[in-house]
């Protein structure tokens, strides 16, 4: 992956075609290039740079989670998975479509760590069984600065709502760093 600066393409009067022009501003574009076979087309995929986020924005959700669930007597994976999904992002696949998943109706998916979903209200019986279908959320840890700020936000407020203090929730010199650093607006 390469972080680029798109410049003024140019026309191939020859055979009518466009070039694309980039300014590589991030990544080894040249180690690359050199491995790459010539001969070979290529598919570009180009969507707007959005700056990482440092993990000590995902720490503090984490965190957040863990008073939540000390507070509301639940389990960490419980909370985690609500927050994910009321502030969260929905998986997509290639085509901006969400992604879905079948799971027994019974399963306690919202005990689940690793993987988070939220039920929908579609069912359906297969050979006297019952599955529910689930939306998958993308795990905190993919999310960029916007979308970390939204579900910190988000979480922040649920803590609140659940009858913790503010000065349980986040000391004032965390307060000003999420307000600096990530644009989070407590």
């Amino acid at each position: 992956m390469f972080r680029v600066k798109l410049l003024l393409p140019e026309i191939d009067y020859t055979t009518g075609r466009v070039i694309a022009r980039h300014e590589v501003m991030e990544g080894n574009y040249r180690e690359w290039y050199d491995l790459a076979d010539k001969e070979k087309d290529f598919t570009l995929s180009i969507e707007q740079y959005r700056k990482k986020r440092s993990l000590d924005a995902n720490s503090y959700f984490h965190v957040l989670v863990g008073k939540i669930a000390e507070k509301i007597e639940s389990s960490n994976p419980e909370v985690k998975n609500r927050m994910l999904a009321l502030y969260g992002q929905i998986e997509t696949d290639e085509n901006g479509k969400p992604v879905y998943m079948i799971v027994r109706d019974n399963t306690p998916v919202e005990q689940w760590s690793e993987l988070h979903l939220w039920p929908t209200s579609q069912s359906q019986e297969l050979r006297g069984i019952l599955y529910r279908v689930y939306v998958v959320i993308r795990g905190s840890h993919t999310y960029n600065t916007k979308e970390m700020s939204t579900l910190i936000q988000g979480t922040y407020e649920e803590a609140l709502n659940a009858g913790l203090s503010e000065a349980e929730i986040i000391s004032p010199r965390e307060k000003q760093m999420l307000l600096d650093v990530y644009g989070v607006q407590l």
